[in-house]
């Protein structure tokens, strides 16, 4: 009984000074826990919640920004990218982080190197604003993406910034959400889903760059591609 009634001290002991600790860092708390930890931890961890025997498609991966994180949750990940140097760099990414269940690929985005149905998701990440027929590149996602397969794109909204435009070497100028919606159902995709993306507003400032949405859509379940 005195070894229960001295646990319990030190537990509100413990509890009361957690509770002051709190309340003294407040507001610095996010930037507390930022720098023990990251600022990604979170959405990472909801990958968690996909499956994870999936085989995923990094289309236009660039530098592969994207593929510690898309190792670490899927079976296999197929990176493509058409720019030589930018591909040069995803492989020392991938051998660096010794990221042994990724294929990198150089390939058109609109003949992507990859055979039909093989990819459960195929995720085009501020890719399509680059590609001179973006039309092209969705029915290409379609043509990989088994049925009951995602896509997952994110993309720039529709934008009159002449500098953004010029120093991203853009082929596009965004695209309203709802018109790329209309891109992927007539490629073939069904269950579209869109969104604005939250983006950090003081470095959304500083770059003036526009705003992010995303879409998801998913492949029918026995339909075959459309003309």
């Amino acid at each position: 009984a005195v070894m229960r009634e001295r646990l319990d001290r030190v537990i509100k002991m413990r509890s009361t000074e957690a509770q002051g600790f709190f309340n003294r860092v407040g507001r610095r708390w996010d930037e507390l826990r930022t720098a023990a930890f990251g600022s990604t931890f979170s959405h990472e961890a909801f990958l968690s919640l996909l499956p994870g025997d999936w085989t995923v498609a990094d289309i236009g991966t660039g530098t592969g920004h994207l593929l510690p994180t898309l190792s670490a949750q899927f079976k296999s990940v197929i990176a493509v990218e058409p720019a030589e140097v930018m591909l040069e760099c995803a492989r020392q990414r991938a051998a660096q982080n010794e990221l042994a269940n990724v294929e990198l690929c150089a390939g058109d985005l609109t003949r992507l190197p990859i055979e039909d149905a093989r990819v459960d998701l195929a995720i085009a990440m501020l890719v399509l604003h680059h590609v001179p027929n973006p039309d092209d590149a969705l029915r290409e996602m379609f043509r990989i993406v088994r049925p009951a397969g995602r896509v997952l794109i994110v993309e720039q909204e529709a934008h009159e910034n002449q500098d953004f435009y010029e120093r991203m070497q853009d082929h596009w100028w965004g695209f309203d959400a709802d018109d790329l919606g209309r891109r992927l159902e007539a490629a073939g995709f069904t269950d579209v889903v869109g969104r604005r993306l939250p983006t950090a507003a003081v470095e959304q400032a500083a770059a003036d760059s526009p705003p992010l949405f995303v879409l998801t859509a998913r492949r029918p379940t026995n339909e075959s591609m459309p003309a």
